[in-house]
């Protein structure tokens, strides 16, 4: 699924539905934010360790589990970043310069969806 192609990459998440997730999960979503938020940062460690174990079908599942998180929260370009480790790393000559890359990407662009979560909460009417 690309999301990308239906929600433009100007933001780290995606406002709008990010909203109708918040009115669905009414009291509950600012807990289910931070739940995201602290497990996130977790499963990145994961992923580093699995990527320097040379252990690349566990950071197949790692990310795995991340990217659905990730798309729960509307944050779509993490999502793509996501699957396009899990791509590169189910691959039978994983390459670890991209899975490098990748690693980085995702570190980079959840630093802005963390930013952008938190920011939200602040001034989501729900919190």
């Amino acid at each position: 699924m690309n999301f990308l192609m239906n929600h433009p990459p100007s933001s780290p998440i995606n406002t709008q539905d990010l909203s109708k997730l918040g009115e669905l999960l009414a009291e509950e979503f600012p807990a289910v934010v931070r739940h995201f938020l602290t497990e996130a940062e977790k499963q990145i460690q994961h992923m580093e360790d699995a990527y320097l174990d040379v252990s690349y079908p566990e950071l197949f599942k790692a990310v795995h589990r991340f990217k659905g998180s990730c798309g729960a929260l509307t944050a779509y370009r993490l999502y793509e970043h996501c699957a396009d480790l899990e791509r590169v790393t189910s691959s039978d000559k994983v390459s670890a310069t991209q899975v490098a890359r990748l690693l980085n990407a995702i570190q980079e662009e959840y630093q802005q969806v963390k930013t952008a979560l938190q920011h939200y909460l602040e001034v989501a009417p729900l919190n």
